[in-house]
Order: structure tokens, then C-alpha cells, then sequence
């Protein structure tokens, strides 16, 4: 990370080098470049200027004063440049030696976590984002997707489709289905598998879930100032009118169990400050799949013990198995009679509460340890392989990620939050830095939390003089003093990994986070600004990809200029709509997938939502050849009389599918039938589209009336969607594509990153980004435009060879030629 950075910030010291030294050598006004053929290189770092030529003389600089104070100029500036580089160096080699130790312990990691991409083959990259635990939408994603498929029948493994291609999943695993456990699981066997070609974006539904470790120990649950503090969640201004008290008191009056217990906190837990309502059964039930076993069978307890093991770094003494009339390994003897009579009775699993209430105190939980009971050998039974899956999620997590010219973060960059980076006091002004920076601090959060995650700073009494188990102290949202906890803005925990939890809240971190964040302006897409525009094409960032805010049900692309925004969270594609296991607001249909490559270019493909028309009920025609994408053999439909009911007709009632023996079980939508020679699939709406150099040129823009271009559809008359949103209400209206063509300039609202030469020029932004990749800004090509020939070999190093482009920089370069 560090040789990267050194050779970075070289790189941006001696281009800002050459710049100044082009600027004295102007301002002289004598510096000129003589060549018969053509200028093929210069080194301004010795202070000397080399010209070649084909006869391999070097040319002649007109002696006169003017001239050598230019040269004087430049060896002042030469004698600068080496004092500021030798400065850096020192800087670098002290922040290399502070940083060794983490280094050397976190080496292997960083090597997979931070490259670009361990393999150089790798030229594109699958996403998808905020599946939510939705395991039902995750295999719709890949039926469609071109990256990632199942890697057996019994679909629990995944696999990659692609040789040439890596997978980034964009943040939040969990709280809105029934697969949170089995899909966090199935993306940590892919990232074990491929550990260069897999990359996890950490999203708010994911730290947040470190708060479990505290927040569900008894302490924390009995602690009376913890069960009536108005001030939390922090970041709720209702928090008063919602506190665990007052939840536990609806509760009474609905005649339920009303009890301060473990499983009535984690319910407040989940549905009054992360957003879960329901979340707590939904993981009854899939605790229910997994184990093959009835809800019934599955415990509050259980549900707990789930939640509060997803983020245990340590193995606990919670769960204990027999090991015989003989110990194989050594370890300390625990004696304990409750501990014993529970485990005479058969009883191998506890709750955290019952654990402690047998005041096991003489052993440390990372110790190996057994008990004697009747002769038998007791010991901790090892915690299940990923049982803490959500803790190793985290650890893999990155907060921003690169590849070539993308940028992936789960919320969005702005004005607030680029360039900053947690406990930093100045800005990282190199977007890759800043990036690599932000992943090792989240990092560095997640190993403190995993080293102890129920320290605390300030466990002793508050204020008041009570006890408060260390979960919660007010502070001053100014000066950080300590105060009788009426302030709810300056609520916060002195606990392990704090700061990774505040990050992903509402104005996480003062407002300067990428995680709770978005591209939105009430519910509509809005523009970048000119300020992040100008940090990311610094770095060359052309396209940022991110979720976290819902907006229809396909990705939304807003293009400012040359950089693209995709927000691709489609979870509210089908707001109410209910599944066999509740609400899920994502319907049958709607899903996406977005594809980047390195190059900077992007595409989209998916099915948009159709109502709640069932899938199957309409079919189309394929062709003769075996629809392609389809798995090997296992989504054909073998179904007779769905055969032949299709050579008359392709629309069918439910009813009817269902008296076929087909029902929406058996169809998604790689399936496929064949009748006689020919094949037919469930007929859905599609959209695809590409990005970038060579595509649409629609797709992506805004229109006067703030409406955005959302996607194109596929078909023999392709229709563009067109999206305009407010508040939580989202309109779509539908154009036809020689509709989009008839408009003109002034239908399109323009923000540009170029100078008005550039626009006066006719360089359009699309160009101009093709510039800026090239390092070629206005000031460098007129500076470059001193000499003719020079120009020329400047932007043929760029790619620019067609006289009409040619003529149009020259235009912009002199605006009144």
C-alpha cells in the first residue's frame, strides 16, 4: 500500500513540477521547441530541456537574457521540487515505519483485499446489491446473471461463470428475509474460494449488527438507565417516544410476554432502531430450515443465541458435548456444581443469562477448559465453522473499492464526505488513497472489536452514581464533555469498534460517511457536484456504483458530465408485496444486473416488475436452439401437457398452470420448455443497455422537467423509461425511442465538468472525459499547442487521430481564432 502511495504522490509532485515549469518557461516567453520531424520527448526533472530530432543533434535555444532567466527560473524551481520530494520521503519512510506492525500481521490480507486484482486477466465485474437476506431474489439474480451461477443441483455453492470476471456484492446481507445466515454463508465461501475475485462492500444493515455483542448481554439488558434512556438511538429524533420501557409497556397492553428478557431487547432491537420490523421471527424461521424442524422447535432463545453468535469473536462457553471417561487434551479443571447438574441432566446448551447466573468466574472463555460430571470428561464444544459469519463478513468488508476506473461504495461520495477518512485531520486528496485508507480503518475497527468487543472506555458510574454497564454516556455533540444525559445528539457508545457502528447511521460521523448516504434529492436523482466531479477525475474515476436508497425496480444511472452514477438497489421494486413468508415489497419479477469493466465502460440487463402477474402465465418463442444462459439441463421443464397446450396459445391462467402440474415453484427465469423442435421461455420485460464509450445516448441523462432517462427496454419496439420521483413516490412514463430522438439540447439539463472553450468548441463531456483519462486538461494543451507538432504527438499518445477532433481542441484552445 505504502510503495503504491510513494509512487503516487511522486507521480503527482512531478506532474505539478512540469506544470510549473511550462508556466515560467511561457512567461519568459523564448522558450521554443525546434524539430524537423516531430517532438518525441522531454525530461524537465534534470532541469534541461532534451530535444530529439532524426539526425540526432540536439536543437539550439536563443541565447539572450530572457532566456537564461528562464533556465535560472527553473533550477530555482528544480531545487524546490527536490527539497519538497526529499521531505516526502522522510514523511513516507516515518508513516511506513509507524504502520509496520500492522503490516506484518494483516499482510496477507491486505494483499488479497486491497489490489486492484490479483489476476490480470480480470477485465470485468458482477454486482448486485442490498439482497436483505432475500434469498428468493438472489436466485433470480443468478438466473439472470452473466458472472455467477449455482455449482450444484442442490444450489450450496456458487460458482463463477466467467474466467475473466470478479463479483462485488454492495452491503447490507440481512433483515428482510428468511436467508440472511444462508446467504452471508454462501458469499463467504465464494470469497474463501476466490479470495481475489470476491470483494464485500459493508453496508449499515452490516455493522451494525456488532452493537448485538453488548447490547444483548444481561448487564446491558438489566441495566435500568439502558431500559428508559430517551436518548437512544441517537439518531432518531423520536427515540424518547420509543424506548425499550415503553415498548416492553405496549407489549403488556397487547397480552403478550411482557418481560425485560434477551429476546424482548433484540426485538426492540431490530424493529425500533435497525429497521427490521419482523426480522426476529423471519430468523425463527429459517433457523427452522436449516435445522429441519418445525417453528415451534426453534426457542426465543435459539433466535438470540443466532443473532448474538453471527458477530462472537470468541468461542463461548455456552454449548458443551461429552468427551469420555478420558481427556485428550490438557486444560483447566472448572468446578462448578450448577454447571454440573445441568450437564447431568442433559442439558448442553445455555443462554448467555443462564451461563452467567451459574457465576462461572474463575475461567477465561479463550482457555481450554473441561468438567467433571459422574466420571465423565465435559468439555466447550468448538463454535460451528461460520457460526460468527456476520463478524467474518466485516472482516472481508471494505468500506470503498476500485476497479480501474470504478468506484464502489454502499452509499454515495459528496461534498461532506470525499477525502475524508475517520480520526484523520487532514484530507486524502488521491482518491486511491483515500479509498485503501478508509478499507484500514474499518478494518482496524473490526480487529478491536474482535479482540474485545465488550470493552469499554467509561464502564464505571455515570453521572448520576450508577451503574450503567458501560453501554451508553452523553456526550456534547460540541465539545465532548461529559453531561446528565439530556443532549440525544451526543449519545454514543465507548465500546470496541464505535466508530465502524456510528459510520453506518444516520449523519454517521458527523455527516462525512459513505454508507448511510445516496444520489437523491427527495426521492429524485440529483446531479454531482463540480467539487466531487473534479476529486474523482483526479484519480480517473469514471462510474460509481452503489445501493442503500431503493428507487424503482431497475438500477438508476445519472450521468454529470463524464462520471456516471449506477444506484442499484431495486429492494422496493413492488411496494406490499407479500411472499409465503411476509411483506418483502420485491415482487416476483424485478431483477438486475450491473456489469463494469476496466475500461471504464458499464451495461445493465434484468426484468422489470409486471404486477402481480404470476410468472408463467405468458410465454414467448426462443428460436430452435436451447435458450442461451440457461443452466446445464437443470431448468428444463419436462410438462406434457404445458407442451401442448402451447402450440395453440402462449397466455394461460394461474388456474391453468396449476391443473398442468406447473406452478411457480418449478418456474424462474432460466426456464425453459421444448416443443417439438423449438424452444419457449416465460415471457417477462426486459431492459438492457451499455454505458460509456459506444452507448446509449440517452440512458442516464436528465430531462428540464427533472425526470431521468432510467432504462431501455428490449423487444421490436424498445421503449426508454423515464423516472421522476418525490418523496417516496416514483413515476414512471414510457417513451418511444424516436420520441427521445426528436428532442433537442434544450429538452436536457446539462451539468458539465469542462471549461465553456470546450463547450464553445463543440467537445462534448463524453470527449472530454476521454481527455481528462489522458491526462490532457485545458492548461496542458495550451501549453502543449506552443509547438504544433507537439500537440499532434500529445494526442496521438491519447488515442485522438480524427482531424475533426483535432480541429475542435484547436478551437477550444484559441476560442477566437
Amino acid at each position: 500500500i505504502f510503495e503504491r502511495q510513494k509512487r503516487a504522490k511522486a507521480q503527482e509532485l512531478r506532474t505539478e513540477a512540469v506544470n510549473k515549469l511550462r508556466i515560467n518557461a511561457k512567461r519568459a516567453g523564448k522558450m521554443q521547441m525546434y524539430s524537423k520531424k516531430g517532438f518525441n520527448s522531454i525530461d524537465l526533472l534534470p532541469g534541461k530541456f532534451i530535444h530529439e530530432h532524426e539526425d540526432g543533434h540536439a536543437s539550439r535555444l536563443h541565447h539572450n537574457n530572457e532566456v537564461q532567466a528562464a533556465e535560472t527560473n527553473v533550477e530555482k524551481e528544480m531545487l524546490f521540487v527536490k527539497k519538497v520530494r526529499d521531505l516526502l520521503k522522510k514523511e513516507m519512510e516515518q508513516e511506513h515505519h509507524e504502520s509496520e506492525e500492522f503490516h506484518k500481521a494483516q499482510s496477507s490480507q491486505i494483499k488479497s483485499s486491497l489490489s486492484l486484482s490479483a489476476h490480470k486477466d480480470i477485465v470485468m465485474c458482477g454486482y448486485v446489491t442490498d439482497v436483505e437476506g432475500n434469498l428468493d431474489y438472489f436466485e433470480r439474480y443468478l438466473a439472470i446473471s452473466q458472472i455467477l451461477g449455482w455449482a450444484d443441483k442442490d444450489k450450496t455453492k456458487l460458482r463463477f461463470k466467467r474466467d475473466d470476471a470478479m463479483f462485488v456484492y454492495g452491503g447490507d446481507t440481512q433483515d428482510k428475509g428468511i436467508g440472511d445466515i444462508r446467504f452471508t454463508k454462501l458469499l463467504l465461501a465464494l470469497k474463501k474460494e476466490h479470495p481475489n475475485r470476491v470483494e464485500f462492500i459493508i453496508g449499515n444493515r452490516d455493522c451494525n449488527k456488532m452493537r448485538l455483542a453488548t447490547e444483548l448481554r444481561p448487564a446491558a439488558i438489566q441495566d435500568p438507565h439502558v431500559l428508559t434512556d430517551p436518548n437512544f438511538p441517537y439518531w432518531d429524533e423520536n427515540a424518547a417516544k420509543k424506548t425499550p420501557e415503553i415498548c416492553l409497556k405496549k407489549l403488556q397492553e397487547a397480552g403478550c410476554d411482557a418481560s425485560n428478557n434477551a429476546a424482548n431487547r433484540l426485538r426492540w432491537i431490530l424493529n425500533e432502531t435497525m429497521g427490521s420490523a419482523g426480522a426476529f421471527d423471519r430468523r425463527r424461521e429459517e433457523l427452522s430450515i436449516i435445522q429441519r424442524c418445525g417453528q415451534e422447535s426453534i426457542s426465543d432463545d435459539d433466535v438470540v443465541e443466532s443473532y448474538r453468535q453471527e458477530v462472537d469473536p470468541s468461542t463461548p462457553l455456552l454449548r458443551w458435548e461429552k468427551v469420555g471417561e478420558e481427556m485428550t487434551s490438557s486444560g483447566k479443571e472448572l468446578k462448578n456444581k450448577a454447571l454440573e447438574e445441568a450437564l447431568k441432566n442433559n442439558k448442553f446448551a445455555f443462554t448467555l443469562d443462564e451461563f452467567e447466573e451459574f457465576n462461572v468466574s474463575n475461567v477465561d472463555p479463550a482457555e481450554s477448559c473441561y468438567i467433571i460430571v459422574q466420571g465423565k470428561y465435559y468439555k466447550p464444544a468448538a463454535l460451528k465453522q461460520d457460526d460468527n459469519f456476520m463478524l467474518q463478513f466485516l472482516k472481508y468488508g471494505k468500506l470503498a473499492y476500485v476497479f480501474g476506473s470504478n468506484l464502489f461504495v454502499h452509499g454515495a461520495i459528496d461534498e461532506r464526505n470525499k477525502a475524508i477518512v475517520p480520526g484523520r485531520k487532514e484530507p486524502v486528496q488521491n482518491v486511491h488513497e483515500w479509498a485503501d485508507a478508509l478499507n484500514i480503518w474499518s478494518r482496524r475497527e473490526v480487529e478491536a472489536f474482535e479482540e474485545n468487543p465488550y470493552h469499554h472506555a467509561n464502564s464505571a458510574h455515570d453521572d448520576k452514581g450508577t451503574q450503567s454497564a458501560g453501554l451508553y454516556r452523553t456526550r456534547s455533540a460540541h465539545d465532548g464533555t461529559l453531561t446528565d444525559g439530556t443532549l440525544t445528539a451526543g449519545l454514543y457508545r465507548e465500546r470496541n469498534g464505535n466508530a465502524l457502528m456510528d459510520y453506518g447511521v444516520p449523519n454517521g460521523n458527523g455527516g462525512e460517511t459513505v454508507v448511510y448516504n445516496h444520489f437523491l434529492h427527495n426521492g429524485n436523482g440529483k446531479q454531482m457536484s463540480r467539487e466531487v466531479q473534479e476529486y474523482l477525475l483526479s484519480g480517473r474515476i469514471q462510474n460509481v456504483i452503489s445501493g442503500h436508497c431503493p428507487h424503482g425496480d431497475c438500477p438508476t444511472p445519472l450521468r454529470t458530465g463524464p462520471i456516471t452514477v449506477i444506484t442499484a438497489d431495486t429492494s422496493f421494486s413492488q411496494m406490499g408485496h407479500t411472499s409465503s413468508w411476509g411483506t418483502d415489497h420485491r415482487g416476483t419479477h424485478a431483477v438486475s444486473e450491473v456489469i463494469v469493466y476496466i475500461d471504464g465502460t458499464s451495461e445493465v440487463h434484468g426484468i422489470l416488475a409486471s404486477g402481480t402477474t404470476p410468472l408463467g402465465t405468458r410465454w414467448e418463442q426462443v428460436g430452435c436452439e436451447k435458450p442461451i444462459g440457461t443452466a446445464e439441463g437443470s431448468n428444463e421443464i419436462q410438462n406434457t401437457a404445458l407442451a401442448t397446450a402451447l402450440k395453440d396459445r402462449v397466455e394461460f391462467l394461474e388456474a391453468e398452470l396449476v391443473s398442468f402440474g406447473v406452478g411457480d415453484q418449478v418456474i424462474s427465469y432460466d426456464s425453459y420448455i421444448q416443443v417439438d423442435t423449438r424452444y419457449y421461455r416465460p415471457s417477462t420485460t426486459k431492459i438492457a443497455y451499455k454505458l460509456g464509450v459506444g452507448g446509449d445516448k440517452f440512458v442516464g441523462r436528465q430531462l428540464s422537467n427533472g425526470a431521468w432517462v432510467k432504462a431501455r427496454t428490449l423487444g421490436a419496439e424498445p421503449e426508454y423509461l423515464l423516472a421522476l420521483g418525490e418523496g417516496f413516490n416514483l413515476s414512471i412514463t414510457r417513451k418511444k425511442v424516436w420520441e427521445l430522438e426528436a428532442l433537442t439540447d434544450a429538452h436536457f439539463m446539462e451539468q458539465s465538468y469542462h471549461d465553456n472553450d470546450l463547450n464553445a468548441a463543440g467537445i462534448d463531456s463524453v470527449f472530454h472525459a476521454t481527455l481528462i483519462a489522458a491526462g490532457l486538461d485545458l492548461e496542458t494543451l495550451k501549453m502543449a499547442a506552443d509547438d504544433r507538432r507537439y500537440l499532434d504527438c500529445t494526442l496521438e499518445k491519447a488515442g485522438i487521430s480524427k482531424p475533426g477532433d483535432r480541429v475542435k481542441i484547436v478551437k477550444a484552445i484559441y476560442p477566437k481564432a
